[in-house]
C-alpha cells in the first residue's frame, strides 16, 4: 500500500554534513578509546546532539557508523516536532520519547527496531507514525491515547496481537498492518469511525470481530492472503470502493452485496468458491471484478453483465462454460466501448 504521507518540514542541509564531521573527528576517536566504543560513542554524539540541537524542529539524520541506539538526548528537544530516521541500523528509541511533546511526525522505516517505548503514547500531538520494516512484535498498549493519530503505518513488522485500545485511536483514517502475524482483531476496531483505508492484507487473521462491520466510513479495504472464511457483515460496509479478498479460504460470499452501491473494484481471487451471491449483479458501481483461480466456480450471477459500469472482469482459472464466458466478455467490451445502453 502507498498512502500520501507527506508534511511540510525544512532542513538545515548545512548543519548536517558539519555535525557529521564532527562526528568523525579526532576528538571524538579520543573519547570513544576511553570505554567500550559503542558506548561512548553514543554518549559524545549524545552530548553533540544536547549542545546542537536544542530548538531544532526537526530531526532528519544521524552519522551512519556505529549509532544503533537514539541519543538519550534527543528527549530534551522539547521543540521538535519531525522525526525522520529511514534506513538505518535503529534498535530501539529512548523509553522516555513520550517527553517530546510537540512530535507531530515519525518516519522510523527500515530499521531494527524491537519494540516502541509505551511512553510514545505520550506523544498526544502525533498525527503520523510510520514503522514500517523493522521487527516490532507489537504495539504499545496504550497506543489509543494517540488522540489526534490519523496515519499509522506498522507494515511489514511481527505483530501479532493489536491492542485493544486501537479502538480510542479514533482520529485514525489511515491504517497499514499488512505483512505481520496478526490472528484476530478486537472487537473495539469497530470504534474506528473516521477510518478510510485499511491494510491487513498477509497475516493469519481467520475471523474479523463483530465489530468490525461498524466502520462505517471505510473505502478502501485489503484483507488479501490470510485465512478468512467468511465475510457476513460485510453488507455494512455501504461506504466500501474497494475491496480485495484474494488469497483467502472463502467458499462463499454472503448474499449482502445489493448495499454496496459505491463498490468499484472487488477481487476474490484464488479462494474457494463454488458460486456468487445473485447480489453482486446489482453493484451498479461495479468496474472491476477479478475472479481469477476458483476452481470450483461454474456460474455467474445473472444479470452480472448487464452492470452498467463493468469494464473488466477476470476468470481464468474457473470452470465458468467457455461459450458463456465468451458471452459475457464480449459483451462487457462492447458496452464499454459503446456505452451502457448498447446491445449486442
Amino acid at each position: 500500500m502507498k498512502c500520501d504521507e507527506n508534511a511540510p518540514y525544512k532542513q538545515d542541509h548545512a548543519f548536517w554534513p558539519a555535525f557529521s564531521e564532527l562526528i568523525h573527528s579526532d576528538w571524538v576517536r579520543q573519547e570513544a578509546d576511553r570505554g567500550p566504543s559503542v558506548t561512548a560513542r553514543i554518549e559524545v554524539v549524545t552530548a553533540l546532539l544536547k549542545a546542537a540541537l536544542h530548538g531544532s524542529s526537526g530531526l532528519y539524520s544521524l552519522p551512519d557508523e556505529g549509532i544503533t541506539e537514539l541519543p538519550d538526548a534527543v528527549v530534551l528537544l522539547d521543540t521538535l516536532e519531525y522525526m525522520e530516521l529511514n534506513n538505518r541500523s535503529l534498535t530501539k528509541l529512548p523509553d522516555e520519547i513520550g517527553r517530546l511533546q510537540e512530535l507531530r511526525k515519525i518516519r522510523l522505516t527500515h530499521n531494527n527496531i524491537e519494540r516502541l517505548p509505551s511512553s510514545i503514547a505520550d506523544c498526544t500531538q502525533l498525527r503520523q507514525l510510520n514503522v514500517d520494516r523493522n521487527k516490532l512484535t507489537s504495539l504499545p498498549e496504550r497506543i489509543g491515547n494517540l488522540r489526534k493519530l490519523h496515519f499509522l503505518d506498522a507494515s511489514n513488522n511481527k505483530i501479532v496481537v493489536v491492542p485493544d485500545s486501537i479502538g480510542e485511536a479514533k482520529a485514525l483514517h489511515t491504517l497499514s498492518l499488512q505483512g505481520n502475524q496478526i490472528k484476530a482483531l478486537p472487537d473495539s476496531f469497530g470504534n474506528l469511525s473516521n477510518l478510510k483505508w485499511l491494510d491487513l492484507n498477509h497475516n493469519n487473521i481467520e475471523q474479523l470481530p463483530s465489530g468490525f462491520w461498524k466502520l462505517s466510513n471505510i473505502y478502501h479495504l485489503e484483507l488479501i492472503g490470510n485465512k478468512l472464511q467468511s465475510v457476513a457483515g460485510i453488507g455494512r460496509l455501504t461506504t466500501l470502493s474497494d475491496l480485495k479478498l484474494s488469497s483467502n479460504h472463502l467458499k462463499e460470499l454472503p448474499d449482502e452485496f445489493a448495499s454496496l452501491q459505491k463498490l468499484e473494484t472487488l477481487s476474490v481471487s484464488h479462494n474457494d468458491l463454488e458460486a456468487l451471491p445473485p447480489s453482486l449483479a446489482q453493484c451498479s458501481a461495479l468496474i472491476k471484478l477479478d475472479l481469477r483461480d476458483n476452481a470450483r466456480l461454474s456460474k455467474l450471477p445473472e444479470g452480472l453483465d448487464r452492470l452498467p459500469k463493468l469494464a473488466t472482469i477476470e476468470i481464468d482459472g474457473t470452470r465458468i462454460d467457455p461459450k458463456e464466458r465468451s458471452r459475457v466478455l464480449d459483451t462487457i467490451r462492447f458496452r464499454s466501448k459503446y456505452g451502457p445502453e448498447s446491445k449486442l
